[in-house]
């Protein structure tokens, strides 16, 4: 993969997470959906968005190999 496409997909999911977040945690303030069963639910869309973004940027920005010149 060129680091151009890596860089473009690493932006678009990261700005899909944030409008995901976003959605959920305002449907959510709304009532659109029941509560969480139990309290250790709460905030866990924050909680896995956060990994999921800091998973990206180390995929991001890990130091690569440089690949061999054929």
């Amino acid at each position: 993969m060129k680091p151009s496409f890596l860089a473009k997909l690493v932006f678009s999911s990261i700005c899909l997470v944030v409008v995901f977040a976003a959605v959920f945690t305002w449907g959510q303030a709304l009532g659109m959906w029941p509560e969480a069963p139990a309290p250790i639910f709460a905030n866990a869309d924050l909680v896995a968005g956060f990994v999921l973004v800091a998973v990206f940027l180390f995929v991001a920005f890990r130091p690569r190999k440089p690949e061999k010149a054929e």
